[in-house]
């Protein structure tokens, strides 16, 4: 296994020879490595060196690492700040593949409380937490996003009609927030908000998540709090 940090500094060259040395494997298995890591451009190699340099997609990676690194550091003082006032269970989520991830979960403080792992995946279209990533997509990643899932009915309040769902979008465009009134679990409700990093489009959200009646009660009170955190974190992401 050759590893791209055998490659050192992101602007160093080196040779075949070089990185065959320092990863301690042989030329012919390096070479054939490297020429695959070129091929998904991970790598370039200089046409007049014939060395070997990092390529594009190692910084691409790296730059969404330090975006996921840069939402999460905005977002969890004012996430713990929401558990801290409501007593709830905080989620923080991004959309991958037509379903949510969680990246961040804060656990309520209620002995009865909603739980999740982090690196759990729910549907983005029955989910508060997608709806409200998705409301603010640009119009051909929603469509794609859309015509690629099948809208399975999870409880009875789910929304399984494809002309709802995008009523149910505009509304969350509307106002803000997304609500899951019990459409991916009976008994739990949840209210979420969208994070903005680039203009107008949300890649992350964030929820507040327990049983019905406690977030019935809370709902005004709650909708207040998270869009403030909405406004809050997005400013911070686009400074």
């Amino acid at each position: 296994f050759l590893s791209l940090a055998t490659m050192s500094t992101v602007y160093k060259e080196l040779s075949l020879q070089e990185i065959s040395e320092r990863a301690g494997i042989t030329k012919s298995s390096t070479y054939r490595i490297l020429f695959t890591l070129e091929a998904l451009g991970y790598i370039g190699k200089n046409a007049e060196t014939g060395k070997y340099q990092l390529g594009l997609k190692v910084l691409e990676s790296a730059q969404k690492v330090r975006a996921g690194l840069s939402i999460l550091q905005a977002a969890r003082p004012l996430m713990e700040s929401l558990q801290w006032k409501f007593g709830e269970t905080v989620n923080l989520a991004v959309l991958q593949n037509n379903q949510i991830v969680y990246l961040e979960i804060i656990e309520g403080s209620h002995a009865f409380r909603m739980t999740g792992d982090v690196g759990a995946r729910v549907p983005a279209y029955a989910s508060a937490i997608g709806k409200a990533i998705s409301a603010f997509l640009p119009e051909a990643a929603l469509k794609a996003l859309l015509d690629g899932e099948p809208l399975r009915r999870l409880t009875p309040n789910t929304i399984t009609s494809r002309a709802e769902l995008h009523k149910s979008l505009a509304r969350v465009r509307r106002q803000g927030y997304a609500l899951d009134n019990e459409e991916v679990d009976l008994g739990a409700s949840c209210i979420a908000v969208p994070i903005f990093t680039d203009g107008s489009r949300a890649t992350h959200a964030v929820s507040l998540s327990g049983p019905t009646a406690r977030i019935k009660t809370q709902q005004k009170a709650m909708i207040t709090e998270l869009l403030k955190f909405s406004k809050e974190a997005s400013n911070q992401l686009q400074l």
